[in-house]
């Protein structure tokens, strides 16, 4: 019985130090910004394929074929700032899921699969953008108040 209890007080402590190690999800703090402009989504003009499959042998991976879409930001975390489709994410499936921008290199894109818009909610990478799919990727940005 006291192994028992000696055991638990041991996966309860595990269990609060990985919950406090975890980058905190958060809605978002402050817009991303491209040469001081505020974005405000993103639209895919065309389909982009993620993922690649594995060799011979080993277990499949899914690969993703992203449709065009928009996307709006609906939260970030020490990752970057996540924006969620607003129609079906990938072809085949109606699957939620959207893409993920880092904050210190813009041109670093992911594809996730899931609902953006709930911070609790665990969202697994599929696949990064490769750089050949960046100009199907159009930023959406604020429009720019006119000066008088």
């Amino acid at each position: 019985m006291r192994s028992h209890a000696l055991l638990l007080c041991c996966f309860l402590s595990l269990s609060v130090v990985v919950a406090l190690s975890q980058p905190r999800d958060t809605g978002l703090k402050s817009p991303l910004r491209v040469r001081g402009r505020e974005v405000t989504g993103l639209i895919v003009t065309g389909p982009i394929r993620v993922g690649a499959p594995l060799p011979a042998g080993l277990p499949t991976a899914p690969v993703y074929t992203i449709r065009p879409n928009r996307f709006s930001p609906v939260r970030e975390d020490g990752t970057g700032v996540y924006f969620q489709a607003e129609g079906a994410f990938a072809e085949g499936s109606g699957g939620l899921g959207g893409l993920c921008v880092t904050r210190t290199a813009l041109d670093e894109i992911y594809a996730y699969r899931g609902d953006g818009r709930y911070p609790k909610i665990y969202l697994p990478f599929v696949g990064q953008i490769q750089p050949a799919d960046l100009a199907k990727i159009r930023i959406q940005f604020r429009p720019q108040q006119r000066r008088q």
